[in-house]
C-alpha cells in the first residue's frame, strides 16, 4: 500500500512539474515575441504610434516619434493626439 501511494505521488509530482514547465514556456515565449515586436517597431525611421482603440490612450510610440517630441517640445502633445484624427489620416 505504501509503495502505490509513493508512486501515485510522483506521478503527481511529474504532471505538477510538466505543467509549470509549460506555463514558463508559454511566458517566455510571449516575452520573446513582444520584446522582437518592440524592437521592430523601434527600427523605423518613420513615427509610429499605437492608440488602443477602447481607452483611446497611447499604447506604443516608437524612438522616432520620441526623438521628435524632445526636439520641439512636443511630450505633452503626443499624449493629446485623437484617434480620430489619426484614423482620418489613412
Amino acid at each position: 500500500m505504501l509503495l502505490m501511494m509513493m508512486i501515485l505521488l510522483a506521478l503527481f509530482l511529474i504532471a505538477c512539474h510538466l505543467v509549470i514547465t509549460q506555463v514558463g514556456l508559454i511566458f517566455v515565449e510571449a516575452e520573446i515575441l513582444h520584446i522582437g515586436n518592440e524592437q521592430l517597431l523601434n527600427n523605423f525611421e518613420e513615427g509610429i504610434i499605437i492608440y488602443s482603440q477602447d481607452t483611446r490612450e497611447a499604447l506604443f510610440a516608437n524612438k522616432a516619434v520620441k526623438g521628435l517630441a524632445r526636439l520641439k517640445n512636443l511630450d505633452d502633445s503626443i499624449q493629446n493626439v485623437s484617434y480620430d484624427r489619426l484614423n482620418d489620416s489613412d
